[in-house]
């Protein structure tokens, strides 16, 4: 398949990373665009595979449509949505406005609900791995979901596949132990939610001034819910997706 991919009609590499390459192809047989993710490790292959076939039917998640994981080769056939992830959104260091962060980071929740729901952690939910495909009505879809793991149902927790750097802000702290739910998740959400509000990538915490000082309708309520979903302890978070959307919602509606 690797050796193949030459012959394909290649739009454009779309991603390199260490154990992946991502094309954007024309697929000739359908003669529609599609992405092709090659791995080099069969076991991201087979996550990603079946995190996606349990979440498909879903309209926040690309449509699954063909994979192989063995030790020959493996990849991963999606079909290939228009849009902007998030990260590309904050390199025009752009604030969105709260009540679009709040409709945006609903939407995303809603797709995290379905994942949770099948008891699987996405584990690495950047806004690189987020893509707006309609940022006037909020419309959302998750990708990369080759870090994704299962909770298992006598703990509830799940073994991360990678451990995360603790020193970031981005990751939450229970990274580094290597073992997360779906709280994992929320903070994750928490995090991309702040840096949409304020147009920045934050290396450390959102200073405190910056928050209390930003008066746009709604960004108190939403700064509240960030710090909430961005909680150092797992316990003091929200609990799901469906709390957290509840908030939301609750804010959009006036509340507190």
């Amino acid at each position: 398949m690797a050796q193949s991919v030459e012959a394909l009609n290649v739009t454009r590499v779309k991603r390199s990373r260490k154990n992946r390459e991502v094309y954007v192809i024309e697929d000739p047989k359908t003669q529609r665009t599609v992405v092709l993710k090659l791995y080099t490790a069969d076991t991201h292959a087979r996550r990603e595979c079946k995190a996606l076939s349990l979440c498909q039917g879903d309209p926040h998640f690309v449509r699954l449509l063909d994979c192989h994981a063995g030790d020959d080769y493996s990849f991963l056939i999606t079909e290939y949505v228009e849009g902007e992830t998030m990260a590309k959104m904050l390199v025009r260091q752009v604030p969105l406005e709260p009540r679009k962060v709040i409709e945006l980071a609903i939407d995303v929740l809603t797709g995290l609900q379905t994942m949770h729901e099948h008891g699987i952690v996405h584990g690495d939910l950047q806004g690189r791995n987020i893509i707006v495909t309609d940022l006037d009505r909020a419309r959302t879809k998750i990708i990369d979901l080759q870090h994704s793991v299962k909770i298992k149902k006598n703990s509830g927790k799940a073994k991360a596949l990678r451990k995360t750097p603790q020193e970031h802000i981005m990751f939450p702290p229970e990274g580094k132990d290597g073992v997360i739910d779906q709280r994992y998740d929320i903070y994750c959400l928490g995090y991309v939610c702040a840096c949409l509000l304020t147009g920045v990538k934050w290396d450390i915490d959102p200073p405190e001034p910056i928050c209390a000082l930003d008066t746009r309708p709604l960004a108190q309520p939403l700064w509240k819910i960030i710090r909430k979903a961005m909680h150092p302890d797992p316990e003091m978070r929200f609990g799901s997706a469906a709390e957290m959307i509840r908030a939301l919602r609750n804010t959009l509606r006036g509340g507190n």
